[in-house]
C-alpha cells in the first residue's frame, strides 16, 4: 500500500496485485572425491558423485577438457539421467605425468532442464604429485649413462 497526500491534503491509497514467485531451492549438486596425492606414473581414482535432491528426473551433460598433466581414462563427453531423489557416480583414472601442485582437466557439468553448472567453470582442482621414488638411481655422465 502507498499513501499519498493529494491537493486537497487527504491521503489516497492504492493497493497493488504483485504476482506470486515461487522460490525452489537447487537440490543437484556434484563432489569430487579423490586422495589429496597422487605419485607420477601411478594411476588413481577420482570420482564424480551426482546427488539429486529434487522430485524430477534430471538430465546431465559432462563434459572433461583435458590437459597435458594427466592421461585420463573415462568417459570425457556424457549425457545421462538421474532418476528423482537418487545418487550418480562417474569413475576416472588417471596417470600424473608431472609432479607438483598440479590442476586437474577441468569438468564442466551442466543440468540443461535447470539451466545450471553444477561446477563452476572457473573452478580449478589440483592435486599434489609426488616423484616416483625408485630403489635405484640413474646416473648420467658425459661419456653414457650409469647405474648405482
Amino acid at each position: 500500500m502507498m499513501n499519498i497526500t493529494g491537493s486537497d491534503q487527504r491521503p489516497s491509497q492504492s493497493t497493488y496485485q504483485i504476482p506470486t514467485l515461487d522460490i525452489t531451492n537447487i537440490r543437484i549438486f556434484a563432489q569430487f572425491k579423490l586422495e589429496p596425492s597422487a605419485t607420477v606414473g601411478i594411476p588413481f581414482p577420482l570420482a564424480i558423485v551426482i546427488n539429486n535432491k529434487t522430485h524430477l528426473a534430471q538430465d546431465i551433460d559432462l563434459k572433461v577438457i583435458e590437459n597435458d598433466y594427466f592421461i585420463l581414462a573415462g568417459e570425457k563427453k556424457s549425457y545421462f539421467t538421474i532418476n528423482a531423489t537418487s545418487t550418480y557416480i562417474i569413475n576416472y583414472t588417471f596417470l600424473p605425468l608431472i609432479c607438483g601442485r598440479v590442476m586437474l582437466p577441468r569438468f564442466d557439468i551442466m543440468a540443461p532442464r535447470l539451466g545450471i553448472q553444477l561446477v563452476k567453470p572457473s573452478t580449478e582442482r589440483f592435486v599434489f604429485v609426488k616423484p616416483l621414488v625408485s630403489d635405484k638411481l640413474l646416473i648420467f655422465t658425459g661419456s653414457g649413462t650409469g647405474m648405482m
